[in-house]
């Protein structure tokens, strides 16, 4: 990585983020919102090393300082250029991240502790080493517990000099209304898929095809589709598509209830991997649909025998109720809605071809 050029598909947000640069007005707090996986982190180092390179110019940038009038640095003056030289002393230590005045606050578990904050304050309670701009990650800000969160917005209201602060969340409803507030708002879109292809081929050696299966079923995220890619995904779509019964859609309401409950048992107990695999299953479903059109456009080509195959026994209406179906499952699962229930229901739903209710409302005999 050497600068804001290694950034996809995110035009809008560099364009935001240069033009601080150029006009020397850094904002002493920025939330970059977007899905996981679409260059948050990664824009967050490049912006940091921007504000601290050494080889874009030899005479200082002025520190991000308060100023209640701006909220933020505010300096017409000291414009600087768009982006880090990547190969500078600063920059190196920005990106391999031992610079001393680059501080990443991570999820310790499942959520940022209020210890780790008073940490993050003790540290900024001091100045810079040699920054001139020190920068503070908090990556995944939604995580925050209240009391961290509740630190923090102290620290937004009365921000230290020479420091800019950037949070990284899913979105902006996550967090308190007044941390928002407090924040430059910078969003961030999902990755292209031509991009997410392009990368995995070039970066990471996956064959064309799959690559493509990959981009399309990874929702703009390259995390996702680099997950995706080291789970032994392919072994696992053919284990969702045969255990499943789904390579014969028709016949699934003959399946005996048992076998239809025991996969949803299977399905329950990856929980990293049920959203992906409700991904893989829908995008089958929507291939068979696909395949009576424009079957050039199927996004699983290597199963292309088995697509045409039971895209000819199943009608367009039942395969988009199917398709309804898993989005559904997906929704609920996202909702924390109980996960065995949502699968149970889901399969119930495949079989019957049709949409049944919410999982809170089915039949006793399922629960």
């Amino acid at each position: 990585m050497n600068g804001f050029e290694s950034i996809l598909s995110q035009d809008q947000p560099i364009q935001t983020l240069t033009r601080f640069l150029q006009k020397g007005k850094i904002p002493h707090a920025l939330l970059f919102t977007g899905i996981d996986g679409v260059g948050k982190r990664l824009t967050a180092l490049a912006f940091a090393m921007a504000c601290n390179c050494v080889g874009i110019r030899s005479d200082p940038l002025p520190h991000a300082e308060n100023s209640p009038r701006e909220n933020g640095c505010s300096h017409e003056d000291n414009a600087v250029a768009t982006g880090p030289c990547g190969v500078c002393s600063a920059c190196n230590k920005i990106r391999s991240k031992n610079h001393p005045d680059l501080l990443i606050v991570e999820p310790s578990g499942a959520m940022i502790k209020i210890r780790q904050m008073r940490d993050l304050f003790r540290t900024l309670a001091l100045k810079p080493y040699e920054a001139r701009v020190r920068v503070v990650i908090i990556t995944e800000s939604h995580t925050m517990n209240p009391a961290a969160a509740n630190a923090l917005l102290k620290v937004l209201e009365e921000p230290p000099d020479r420091t800019v602060l950037i949070l990284t969340a899913r979105q902006t409803s996550d967090l308190l209304p007044t941390i928002v507030s407090r924040c430059r708002h910078i969003r961030f879109n999902p990755i292209s898929q031509q991009h997410i292809r392009l990368l995995l081929e070039k970066r990471h050696g996956i064959d064309s095809d799959h690559a493509e299966i990959l981009s399309t079923m990874a929702n703009g995220s390259f995390t996702r589709a680099l997950s995706m890619s080291r789970s032994n995904w392919i072994n696992h779509r053919k284990w969702l598509i045969s255990a499943g019964g789904l390579d014969a859609p028709e016949m699934l309401s003959k399946r005996p209830k048992s076998l239809l409950l025991a996969y949803s048992e299977k399905l329950a107990k990856n929980k990293e991997l049920i959203l992906d695999s409700l991904d893989m299953i829908s995008v089958w479903f929507r291939d068979l649909v696909v395949w009576k059109y424009k079957p050039e456009n199927i996004i699983n080509k290597d199963l292309t025998e088995k697509i045409q195959y039971a895209s000819q026994k199943n009608t367009v209406d039942d395969l988009l109720n199917k398709i309804k179906a898993v989005e559904q499952a997906k929704r609920d699962i996202q909702a924390n809605l109980n996960l065995r229930l949502s699968l149970d229901v889901l399969m119930m739903r495949l079989a019957k071809g049709n949409v049944l209710q919410r999982p809170h409302s089915v039949d006793p005999e399922m629960r």
